[in-house]
């Protein structure tokens, strides 16, 4: 990657600081590309992100202004709302970038053998993560949970970062994609998310992605079920009394599902149902 000059030792003229801290202005990420052991510490983790923070501030008041600068010299509506867009987009990228980075970082500490260190890593990531979500809104919010992420990563977040709740409005659109691999970690996404906020668009929400199992269990997709029937207590368990598909109670659903998966040839699987099935009538 690029040299940020983190590493020159040399670097303490003023000149030369105010060009590092310009470098820095016009692309936010390289207050990440430091040596991974300061991130892999909570404390000095916790000094990045304040870095990160004070450069993204002056980082977005410069674009601002050099926006507000090409659309004093445009003379349409339409033009002017072209840069808005343009500094928007963006802004949302970086954004979505910087956060991508710190979820890797959050599933990397999940195999850590100093798990108090790992643990706190993750706190004081998710606490930058939820203000991010904050920050930016409900656009990056959706950016970065359809270009997906470690799903190992999803029960951390829900349980560290409040706004994962907002999440929701475009749970039903998650699950509908077409792609197996993207399908699993909405199933997964919204099994935890209803979990933690069991509201109406959350029991949806699980409805939909009992539907999309039970299509793979039709179309005998066990990769998708290996990594999904493992959450069937937790839907049930959620949603006790309530179910959609013709008033049978989610759990009905979910016993009924895994009657008809195909046993067999997959002993993975087979024991994710045997202890599902467990799971559920406890």
């Amino acid at each position: 990657g690029d040299n940020w000059g983190w590493d020159e030792p040399g670097v303490c003229g003023c000149d030369e600081v105010l060009a590092f801290h310009d470098k820095l202005r016009a692309d936010i990420l390289g207050c990440l590309a430091v040596d991974e052991r300061a991130l892999q510490c909570p404390h000095t983790l916790q000094a990045v992100l304040s870095t990160l923070s004070l450069f993204d501030a002056s980082s977005t008041s410069s674009l601002q202004s050099l926006s507000d600068g090409h659309k004093a010299q445009r003379q349409s509506t339409e033009d002017r709302r072209a840069v808005d867009d343009e500094l928007n987009n963006l802004l949302l990228a970086q954004h979505s970038a910087c956060l991508q980075i710190l979820m890797e970082l959050c599933a990397d500490s999940l195999s850590w053998e100093d798990g108090d260190r790992g643990g706190a890593v993750r706190r004081v990531a998710c606490r930058f993560i939820h203000q991010g979500f904050l920050r930016m809104g409900g656009l990056v919010i959706k950016l970065v949970h359809f270009q997906g992420y470690d799903e190992r990563l999803i029960p951390v977040l829900v349980e560290l970062v409040p706004s994962m709740h907002a999440t929701t409005p475009f749970l039903e659109e998650l699950l509908s994609t077409p792609d197996p691999s993207n399908r699993s970690f909405a199933i997964q996404l919204a099994a935890h998310v209803a979990a933690k906020y069991p509201f109406l668009q959350t029991e949806t929400a699980v409805n939909v992605a009992l539907q999309r199992m039970r299509e793979a269990v039709s179309s005998d997709a066990r990769d998708l079920l290996v990594r999904t029937v493992p959450l069937l207590p937790k839907m049930a368990a959620t949603f006790p009394r309530t179910g959609i598909a013709g008033g049978v109670s989610m759990a009905e659903q979910a016993v009924q599902m895994l009657a008809s998966v195909r046993k067999g040839g997959e002993e993975e699987l087979d024991e994710a149902v045997e202890e599902a099935f467990g799971g559920i009538i406890r």
